[in-house]
């Protein structure tokens, strides 16, 4: 039976409210560090990157991927009956983003190095996550 780590979920949840933080995880052997971000900036920093010749492809990007937390919010909202209590929802979209952790200014250590991944943001299941510490290894 898997079990969340409490330590990172709490982690997870404190970088959804704004805080900062670097981190070095362990994936399957595979060791990735970053700056913890929330889930908006995951999907701002994603639609920021989706380029086309059509400038109407990056303006329906930024508006698709930029406000997908905000459009989940209220697709999990409109599952409730009328009257349903909507703390109870306010702690399930917590869950959903607390779910999994996002990176940015990610580097991988591969071949005895670490080598950056150039401009990437990075979505990771918590459950995936074997292991992790505080701070980047150098």
């Amino acid at each position: 039976m898997d079990f969340d780590d409490f330590f990172l979920s709490t982690l997870l949840k404190m970088v959804e409210k704004g805080a900062r933080t670097s981190i070095t995880i362990s994936v399957r052997g595979t060791v990735i560090e970053g700056d913890m971000i929330s889930e908006k900036e995951f999907f701002e920093e994603t639609a920021a990157k989706i380029t086309s010749d059509n400038p109407e492809h990056e303006e329906w990007a930024r508006d698709l991927f930029g406000s997908l937390p905000a459009y989940m919010d209220e697709a999990a909202m409109s599952t409730f009956d009328v009257g349903e209590d909507p703390e109870m929802m306010r702690e399930f979209r917590e869950t959903v983003a607390s779910s999994f952790i996002h990176l940015k200014n990610v580097r991988v250590f591969q071949a005895g190095d670490f080598h950056e991944v150039s401009g990437a943001t990075c979505r990771f299941r918590v459950s995936s996550v074997d292991g992790f510490w505080l701070g980047r290894y150098r």
